[in-house]
C-alpha cells in the first residue's frame, strides 16, 4: 500500500482520483456510523467501558459530520431574487397610512408607525 504522502500527491495531481478518494472517505464514515449503531444496541456493555464508548461514538459522529454533509452542523442559506434596503430619514417618513403601506409593501409598516408615534405622541 502506498504511503499517505503518495496518496495526497496523486489526489493533487488527478482530480478524478481526488473525487474517488473523497467518496471512499464518505463511505468509510457511513460505515463507522453503522458501527456506532451496533455499539448502541449492545446490551452487555460493562459499566467501566461506558465512558470510553461514549467518547468513541462522539468521535465517529464528529468525523462523519466533517466528511458527510448530511450529518454536518453547517447550514447554507441561498438568496434568490433581489434584495433592496432603503434608508429613510425622519423627514422622509410617509405622512398617511396609504403612503406608509405603499412605501413598506407590507413589511416594516409597524416600525414606520412606531417612529411616527415617537415623533408625534398625540397620534
Amino acid at each position: 500500500m502506498p504511503g499517505l504522502t503518495t496518496v495526497y500527491k496523486w489526489a493533487r495531481e488527478d482530480k478524478e482520483f481526488a473525487a474517488d478518494l473523497q467518496e471512499a472517505r464518505k463511505t468509510g464514515a457511513a460505515t463507522w456510523l453503522d458501527r456506532c449503531l451496533e455499539l448502541l444496541e449492545q446490551k452487555d456493555i460493562p459499566p467501566n467501558q461506558l465512558g470510553f464508548l461514549r467518547e468513541q461514538m462522539h468521535h465517529y459522529r464528529w468525523l462523519a459530520s466533517k466528511l458527510i454533509s448530511v450529518y454536518g452542523d453547517k447550514s447554507e442559506v441561498k438568496q434568490t431574487g433581489e434584495s433592496t434596503i432603503k434608508v429613510m430619514w425622519e423627514g422622509d417618513l410617509a405622512t398617511s397610512t396609504q403612503e406608509t403601506q405603499a412605501l413598506a409593501h407590507g413589511k416594516g409598516v409597524q416600525e414606520i408607525e412606531e417612529k411616527k408615534q415617537l415623533s408625534n405622541p398625540d397620534l
